[in-house]
């Protein structure tokens, strides 16, 4: 599956099983992660913020764990996930 298409599979599953949630994916050329999801309870209160990052590439880089902090860190994310396809080698 090709980045873009992952990014808006992620996208639209999140927003199919977390419809409560405000989800919305980062505009191209904002630094940033891929989606942002504002998560709210029953009461329609905001919990947390979560951030996604999606990598489809068949090669680990160990840069992309504290991009995504560095990001998780400036958005004030409670939150960071990080989905790819290709592992470190120790895992």
């Amino acid at each position: 599956m090709k980045l873009i298409e992952t990014k808006f599979y992620i996208l639209e599953n999140l927003k199919n099983y977390f419809s409560k949630d405000d989800i919305q994916p980062v505009p191209k050329g904002v630094r940033g992660a891929d989606v942002i999801q504002n998560v709210y309870n029953s009461s329609h209160h905001e919990c947390g913020t979560i951030l996604w990052e999606t990598k489809s590439t068949k090669s680990w880089s160990e840069k992309w764990v504290q991009k995504l902090k560095d990001d998780q860190r400036d958005l004030g994310a409670d939150i960071a996930i990080l989905v790819t396809q290709a592992m470190p080698k120790n895992i």
